[in-house]
């Protein structure tokens, strides 16, 4: 009789264990959204949305650089990146990850365009383009700041009013 209790015990340690170990299993082998979203993992990486879905305006602008391209527009994931800040919206431009035959038409030795636009009352505006390795908007507390990385030098920028100034660093005012 000792021995059937020494043999349930051992089975009802074993039983926990068991149960731990599935749900441990169960949590490894759920799918997490929102690393699927983060990673892009359902989206091609190269795909004609990334123009189609722009405003209008903008749209037309990017068709217009892409064209000298030599193959039907399209591109990669963040080839645009919207920020709010200073009760405005920017929008910028990555022609690195526009997909282009003709990469001459896009890049220099001394990088790829970037351009940033402005919304404004009147559509969108540029207000900012060179041809860097990375440009980086964000915003600071409210304050918009660009980064513009050419090589080994990183280049800071704030909007003022009208257009970004050179600053040594960006923040709040």
């Amino acid at each position: 009789m000792g021995q059937g209790r020494q043999g349930q015990a051992g089975e009802d340690g074993v039983r926990p264990m068991r149960a731990i170990a599935l749900v441990l299993l169960t949590i490894m082998l759920t799918p997490d959204p929102a690393a699927a979203r983060a990673g892009f993992a359902d989206e091609p990486p190269r795909a004609p949305y990334h123009i189609d879905n722009l405003p209008q305006e903008l749209r037309k602008i990017v068709r217009s650089r892409a064209a000298s391209c030599g193959n039907e527009p399209s591109a990669q994931h963040l080839f645009s990146v919207s920020i709010g800040g200073e009760g405005r919206e920017f929008m910028s431009f990555h022609y690195d990850k526009l997909t282009c035959t003709n990469r001459a038409a896009v890049c220099r030795s001394g990088g790829c365009l970037h351009e940033v636009f402005v919304r404004s009352g009147r559509g969108w505006s540029p207000v900012f383009q060179t041809y860097a390795d990375e440009t980086t908007l964000s915003n600071d507390g409210g304050r918009i700041c660009l980064a513009v990385r050419k090589g080994w030098t990183t280049e800071t920028y704030s909007w003022a009013r009208n257009g970004f100034s050179p600053v040594i660093e960006c923040r709040r005012r």
